[in-house]
C-alpha cells in the first residue's frame, strides 16, 4: 500500500503531553478567568464541557464545529456576545500558561521533516479547539504549520473525532482517496475509528495509560485498557522507530508518482 496522505494526531502523538494534568489546568485557568465575569465559575466549566460534547455529537454538515459549539453553549445565562470575546482572550493569554506541560518529541519532529515533499500531511488533531490554540501547541512541540498540507480546527471542520466524517472531511480537503490514507494516533477511541473508511491505522504505543477522570467523548485520556484495545484494533502498532520504518515502506517512489 502506498500512502497518498498521512493524518497525524497531535496530543500524545506528535507532542508529548500529560493530558490528565493538561485538562485539569486548562479547566482551572478557565474557571479562574470567568470568576471575574460570573458568580458561578464552576457552572461555567460544566457548561463548557457539556457544549463541547454536544459539538462532538453534532452531525449537521451545515454547521462548523465552532458554530455547533456556540449554538450549544449560548443561552440567557451565558450569552455569546459576552463569552465569545472572553474565549478569544483566554486563548491569547491564559491558554499560553499551559506551555510547560507540552514537550517535544524529537523523533516525531525528525519524521515530519523527513516526510516533507514525499506525501501529503494533515494535522489531524481533534477539532474541538480554535486554530490559535492548535498552532500554539504545535509550536511548543517544535513543529511548524507549513509542515502540513491541512490543519484541522473547529473554525473549518464540520465533524470531530470519533466521527468517521471527521477523517473523511480531511481526505476531501486533501483531495485523496480515504483508502490511500494512513492515520497515526495514540488514542484508540478517537483515532482508530478511521478504519471504518478503509483507512490504514497505526497505533503509537509509547506512553503509559492514565486513569480516566472525565466522562464524555471529547474530554478523554488514554487508559491502559485503551492501549490494549489499540494493539488489538490497529492495523499496525509500535514506537516511533517502528512507525518510521512502516511509513517509508509504504511511500510511493517519486518516479511512480510522476507517471
Amino acid at each position: 500500500m502506498f500512502w497518498d496522505a498521512i493524518l497525524f494526531d497531535m496530543d500524545g502523538t506528535l507532542i508529548e503531553v500529560d493530558m490528565k494534568r493538561f485538562l485539569h489546568d486548562y479547566f482551572g485557568y478557565w474557571q479562574h478567568l470567568v470568576a471575574k465575569h460570573t458568580d458561578e465559575p464552576a457552572e461555567f466549566v460544566k457548561k463548557l464541557i457539556w457544549a463541547t460534547d454536544k459539538m462532538v455529537e453534532n452531525t449537521d454538515e451545515n454547521l462548523t464545529n465552532e458554530q455547533a459549539f456556540w449554538q450549544a453553549f449560548s443561552e440567557e445565562n451565558w450569552p455569546y456576545e459576552i463569552y465569545k470575546p472572553i474565549a478569544d482572550s483566554f486563548y491569547d493569554n491564559e491558554f499560553l500558561l499551559l506551555q510547560p506541560l507540552v514537550k517535544k518529541r524529537p523523533g516525531m519532529v525528525s519524521l515530519i521533516q523527513k516526510l516533507q515533499g514525499k506525501t501529503k500531511l494533515a494535522l489531524a488533531t481533534n477539532s474541538v479547539f480554535p486554530k490559535k490554540a492548535i498552532l500554539s501547541r504545535l509550536k511548543w512541540g517544535g513543529l511548524q504549520p507549513d509542515y502540513f498540507d491541512f490543519i484541522a480546527s473547529y473554525e473549518q471542520m464540520h465533524y470531530c473525532k470519533p466521527r468517521p466524517g471527521y477523517f473523511l472531511e480531511i481526505a476531501e480537503f486533501l483531495n485523496v482517496d480515504p483508502k490511500r490514507c494512513l492515520v497515526v494516533g495514540d488514542d484508540p477511541q478517537l483515532d482508530l475509528v478511521a478504519h471504518k473508511l478503509g483507512m490504514a491505522t497505526f497505533f503509537l504505543d509509547i506512553a503509559t495509560g492514565q486513569d480516566a477522570e472525565w466522562d464524555g467523548e471529547a474530554i478523554h485520556v488514554v487508559t491502559e485498557d485503551d492501549r490494549k484495545k489499540g494493539r488489538e484494533v490497529a492495523d499496525h502498532f509500535g514506537d516511533i522507530t517502528a512507525l518510521e520504518k512502516f511509513i517509508f515502506a509504504g511511500l510511493r517512489p517519486k518516479a511512480e508518482k510522476d507517471n
